[in-house]
């Protein structure tokens, strides 16, 4: 959340906040003033990183808010630019940071496949939410129209010589007077749906749930296997105490559909971070940058 302080009696926002420890100023990620008797938090510095740090293994370093990361599931590693887990989206790597706070946020990931996603209300290994894209197609054929041709037989009288069968295939109703088989003879094309879905996925004490599964848009195309994704480029968490709604974003950071929302209770933890969870079609096993801003 947002600290503020008043200068020349005006209230300024703070974005960071820091304090001198043996002669060197460090920069806060929590402020925490004493009211009452309670300690209270007035700010916190949210999550950010671009993860736009020198390649390593192993480790995700510190973010550019101050935090450092934590691997809690899996491996993950930093790769030109971005969070990558070599692990696979079945195990649902997460690397995360404490917030603080488990106030209203807002998180926001960058990604460019399937499985990749935000890691959010983490209590452990085994206790989590995570929320991530994934994409599949169907292949299919129409029926572009359907017409009867007959197979029609006359034999000729050819003097009580023996003539030939002639055979004709001519439209219904043409060969009335004939001995006919007749037959539909329709056409078909080939055709491909490819679908773009949010997902959330829960693990309570272990046990992973699915419980929302939204497709976004169904793109046609003509062919089999035709055609390819519009990128989910981006996913957007909006959280409160009762309610998840999660949307997707083009490159153009359009959304893309409706989204979702799904109600909870009692659900709400402090730690947050990236992660990967299983895809169907045009996995990914990274994540380009993540921000958690608290509401």
């Amino acid at each position: 959340m947002p600290g503020y302080l008043k200068d020349s009696n005006s209230w300024k926002q703070l974005t960071n906040t820091y304090a001198k420890v043996g002669g060197s100023w460090k920069q806060g990620q929590q402020a925490w003033v004493k009211v009452g008797g309670s300690w209270k938090q007035w700010f916190s510095s949210g999550i950010s990183d671009l993860f736009n740090r020198v390649n390593s293994a192993g480790s995700l370093g510190t973010a550019l808010s101050g935090q450092a990361w934590t691997n809690l599931r899996g491996v993950w590693n930093i790769v030109s630019n971005r969070a990558q887990s070599s692990s696979g989206g079945s195990n649902y790597p997460m690397a995360t940071i404490d917030l603080g706070t488990t106030q209203n946020t807002t998180s926001t990931a960058s990604i460019s496949g399937g499985g990749a996603g935000i890691a959010f209300w983490v209590t452990d290994t085994n206790s989590w939410w995570v929320a991530a894209t994934d994409y599949n197609l169907s292949n299919y054929a129409v029926n572009t129209g359907c017409s009867t041709c007959c197979s029609c037989c006359m034999i000729y009288d050819c003097f009580n010589d023996c003539c030939p069968i002639i055979t004709y295939c001519v439209p219904s109703g043409r060969c009335s007077s004939w001995n006919c088989n007749c037959s539909s003879c329709c056409s078909f094309a080939n055709k491909t749906d490819r679908f773009h879905f949010l997902k959330i996925f829960r693990s309570v004490a272990g046990s992973i749930t699915n419980p929302v599964t939204t497709n976004l848009l169904t793109t046609t195309f003509d062919g089999h296997n035709a055609g390819s994704y519009t990128l989910i480029a981006k996913i957007r968490l909006f959280l409160t105490s009762t309610l998840i709604t999660l949307r997707g974003y083009n490159t153009s950071d359009t959304q893309i559909g409706s989204g979702t929302t799904f109600v909870v209770s009692g659900a709400a933890q402090s730690r947050y971070g990236v992660s990967l969870a299983p895809a169907t079609q045009n996995a990914s096993d990274s994540v380009d940058d993540i921000s958690v801003e608290i509401a």
